[in-house]
This record gives structure tokens, C-alpha cells and sequence, in this order.
């Protein structure tokens, strides 16, 4: 009787671990269950513009974070026939994620140039849709494109000296997204507007002062559907000498002119004697503000907005220092640091008024680190003028100024040791000589001449 009492009281305790146990299981089960039935459809990438050239390979991304994929089909409807190009159905090692390398056999689908659309569907593995999957689709209205863009380069002689500038003209055969120039590193947009045909373009260009003879330039563009066409052009280069000179860096300079100059004192700038000041200036202040003027360039205006005439020097005013000069500096007899000299120097009274070389937008004024107060003007087509080292500015910024106006006046802000005017000219990010553009001769022949002989065969 009390061995019945026992038995009776065990099989009580264990109903509520039996029914746990049983709920636990019910709930599992169910959970998996409904997860099968997720209501997230697959994601689908592809990049498909307006047109497209199927045969370049290019890469179509499906992603599924729940049930995985279970089917992805690929269809081009082109005249009222469809093309089957792509089916997968994953049965086994489901995938969450596709990275599906892609290109088209156009002989083998029958598939021409012109218009199209390209369907792509991709299903997951979830029960929804009677077991079929969630789906999504995606269409591109598209224009099959395979054929490469035609060059034809208009102007016929291109002479260009290291650190100099010139133009080249060229006609399309249809519209092109990108395409200009190639020298070297460097990459010159073409610009339109200046014929009446608007498939005929002209680009700046420029040819860095320590590029070799052997630098490569050729006309580059690439259509909508990425088709790219190169066409080489005739070209010399013409070699340049440029001079070297020694620069005393005194006591009395450093005393004078690094206060002027904030050093973060992460860079260390609080322990630093008044000469490693000037080096670590010469040298990191200089290229941040070379990357700060390389930033400006890149909104370049594509219009001409210079009037084809030569540009303005500084009146009155003696050469101090020449274009690309290599400056070697010395303290105590003893070499502390060597750069170039992007620009001419030019002296004349204390606060000479100084003129917009040439007509053009305002793009930047004000503090400008090594150069003091600066203002830069964009004169379309990639053609900057620059002028530093001024004691007053009296534009601004967004301003238009015609060629002759008044923006500041001479000045020894910046690293300068006495007032005077350092004046640059950039084609895009390339520094470049600005006695070419102080010669009228030289405009003339080199740019002017060339639109004007393209203009007379553009009718």
C-alpha cells in the first residue's frame, strides 16, 4: 500500500516536466514551421543602364538572409522574342548569396543591336506562393550596344613643352558620357559649346613639367554602354629647362613668419623649434594645400569663359622668381629642404593693385596655408588662374570678374618673405607655365587658331 503511494505521488511530478517538455516541442516545431512560410523576398542587383553591352562581363548579385535561394532565371525580350539566357534551381547546398559572373553569346541567342528588355526573377526557398517561393522580378528597359564610339582628332599639330599647354579638338561619331584626353597620369575632359556641331569637342590640356618626352597622349571616350575607343594623335614635346636656386632661411624669417603658422599639436606642433616649424610647413603644409587646390579644380566651369585674348600681368612688375624654379633651402650653410616653385614670382610697389588676368568665376578666397591670402579663378575648359600671398581681396566668392577688374592687392602673407604677387595657372590639376599664356603669339597658335580652323569646317 505505501509502495502504491510512491508510485502514484513519482508519476505526479514528472506530468508538469512531460508537459513542458511537450509545449517546448510544440512551440519548436511550429517556429519551424512558420519560418518556412517568411514573407522576405530575395534582393536583386544588377547594374543595368539605359545601354548596355551584354557581351562585357559584368556581375549580377542575388541575396536571400531567410530560406535561402531556390531559383534565379534571366530573359531578354527583344522584337517579341524571348531569350532564355540564364536558369539555376538549387536543390542542394542552398545559397544565401550569388555573385553570378554574366555575359552574353549574342550570336548564340539571336540577339542584336538596338532595343531590348532584360528580365531577371529570382525565388527563395520559403513555402509561400503554393511552395513556389517569395519572388521578385526586375526589369530593364535597355538598348543593346556593342559597338565602340569613332575618334576623329580635328586639329593637326599638337607642340607642347614640359610644363606647357596646348588644345586638341575632336569629333565623335555619338554621344559619349566621358571622353577627353590622356597625358600621362593625368586625364583632360573634353568640353562641347564651342562648334556648332555638338558632337565636336575640345580639350585643354597639359603636360606636367617632369613628364618625360616619351610622355603617351591619346583621345579617349567611353559610350553609355561602357564601349571604350582610343585614337592617337600626332604630338611633340618639346624639352624645358628649368632653373635651380639657393634660398637662405634666416633667423629673423623664422622669428617673423612662423607665428603666423598653427601646427596641430598631434603633429607635434607645441615642441617643435621655429625651424622644424618652417620644414614640417615647407614640406605637409604644402601638400595639403596642393590637395586642397587639386578639389577646386575638379568643378571646373566646361564652358570657355576666358575671351581668347592674352592674359594679364601684373603691371609694372619685375620677375622674382620663375615657373618651376628648384628651390634649395639652406640654414646655416646646411641643406634643409628642396621643392618646386609652381608659379612666377612678381615684385612691384608695396600693395600694387593686382588684376584678374582674364575673365572668369571667382572660385576661392581667402587663407590658403603656405600661399597667405590667395583668390583663384576658374576661366573655363579646366583654366585656373591663381594669386597669392595678397594683403587685401576685394571679391568674392561665386563673383564674376571680367578681365582688368580689381580683386586685391600685393602683400607678403603666407611663406613670403616680402610683398609681392605669386601668380599660377593650372589646366585642371597640371601647373603650367603662365608666359604661354602672357604671349599672344603664343594663344594665337596654339589655341585660338585651332578652334577657328575647326570652326571653318564645322558648317
Amino acid at each position: 500500500m505505501r509502495l502504491h503511494k510512491q508510485k502514484r505521488s513519482s508519476s505526479i511530478h514528472l506530468l508538469p516536466v512531460i508537459l513542458v517538455l511537450v509545449i517546448g516541442v510544440l512551440a519548436f516545431g511550429g517556429y519551424k514551421f512558420l519560418s518556412h512560410f517568411e514573407g522576405e523576398a530575395p534582393v536583386v542587383d544588377a547594374a543595368i543602364g539605359a545601354a548596355w553591352n551584354p557581351t562585357r562581363e559584368f556581375t549580377i548579385h542575388v541575396t536571400d538572409r531567410k530560406s535561402g535561394i531556390r531559383r534565379v532565371q534571366i530573359v531578354l525580350t527583344q522584337q517579341g522574342r524571348d531569350a532564355q539566357l540564364f536558369d539555376q534551381l538549387f536543390e542542394k547546398n542552398i545559397p544565401h548569396r550569388l555573385d553570378l559572373p554574366f555575359k552574353v553569346d549574342l550570336r548564340r541567342h539571336r540577339i542584336s543591336e538596338g532595343p531590348a528588355t532584360l528580365v531577371i526573377t529570382a525565388r527563395d526557398m520559403s513555402w509561400r506562393g503554393w511552395f513556389h517561393g517569395n519572388k521578385t522580378e526586375i526589369r530593364f528597359d535597355t538598348v543593346i550596344d556593342t559597338r565602340a564610339p569613332r575618334l576623329t582628332v580635328l586639329t593637326r599639330f599638337h607642340n607642347i613643352s614640359q610644363g606647357g599647354a596646348g588644345l586638341v579638338v575632336y569629333q565623335l561619331s555619338k554621344p559619349c558620357p566621358r571622353h577627353g584626353v590622356q597625358v600621362g597620369e593625368h586625364f583632360f575632359h573634353g568640353t562641347e559649346g564651342l562648334f556648332k556641331n555638338p558632337l565636336i569637342m575640345a580639350a585643354m590640356i597639359a603636360l606636367d613639367y617632369k613628364a618625360g618626352t616619351g610622355t603617351e597622349m591619346v583621345v579617349t571616350a567611353t559610350d553609355a554602354a561602357g564601349n571604350t575607343a582610343r585614337s592617337p594623335f600626332p604630338y611633340h614635346i618639346l624639352r624645358k629647362a628649368f632653373r635651380r636656386e639657393t634660398i637662405p632661411i634666416t633667423d629673423a624669417f623664422l622669428k617673423q613668419k612662423m607665428p603666423e603658422f598653427r601646427i596641430d599639436p598631434a603633429s607635434g606642433g607645441s615642441d617643435m623649434s621655429l625651424l622644424d616649424k618652417f620644414i614640417f610647413i615647407n614640406q605637409q603644409q604644402r601638400e595639403t594645400d596642393s590637395q586642397r587646390l587639386n578639389s577646386l579644380t575638379n568643378k571646373q566651369s566646361p564652358a570657355m569663359l576666358w575671351d581668347g585674348t592674352v592674359f594679364l600681368r601684373l603691371p609694372n612688375a619685375a620677375p622674382k622668381a620663375g615657373f618651376a624654379d628648384h628651390r634649395i633651402y639652406l640654414y646655416n650653410g646646411r641643406v634643409i629642404d628642396e621643392q618646386d616653385h609652381m608659379g612666377v614670382d612678381l615684385a612691384s610697389l608695396r600693395q600694387s593693385p593686382v588684376p584678374a588676368a582674364n575673365t572668369g568665376v571667382v572660385v576661392e578666397t581667402g587663407p590658403f596655408g603656405i600661399y597667405g591670402n590667395t583668390v583663384m579663378i576658374d576661366h573655363g575648359m579646366g583654366l585656373f588662374s591663381f594669386y597669392a600671398h595678397l594683403s587685401t581681396i576685394v571679391v568674392q566668392k561665386g563673383q564674376k570678374v571680367t578681365k582688368g577688374d580689381l580683386i586685391g592687392t600685393t602683400g607678403a602673407t603666407g611663406m613670403a618673405a616680402g610683398d609681392h604677387l605669386h601668380f599660377a595657372m593650372t589646366v585642371g590639376d597640371v601647373f603650367v607655365n603662365p608666359i604661354e599664356w602672357w604671349d599672344e603669339s603664343w594663344i594665337q597658335h596654339n589655341i585660338t587658331d585651332k578652334i577657328q580652323d575647326v570652326r571653318t569646317i564645322d558648317k
